[in-house]
């Protein structure tokens, strides 16, 4: 050995991606047709990311 100690991985092998899409985040991603940051529904863009009709 060389003197360096050995550090422990900090994640896990299988773990979920950081690059999955989340709807809420902010980030259009994958399915989301919108994503505005938020979970609320009735201000444009649904709790699950999909646009809302004006009516």
């Amino acid at each position: 050995m060389s003197g360096r100690s050995e550090r422990s991985i900090p994640w896990k092998v299988g773990a979920a991606s950081a690059c999955a899409p989340v709807c809420g985040d902010g980030i259009e991603a994958g399915p989301e047709e919108c994503d505005d940051g938020n979970t609320t529904s009735g201000d444009g863009c649904s709790s699950t990311c999909h646009v809302e009709d004006d009516g």
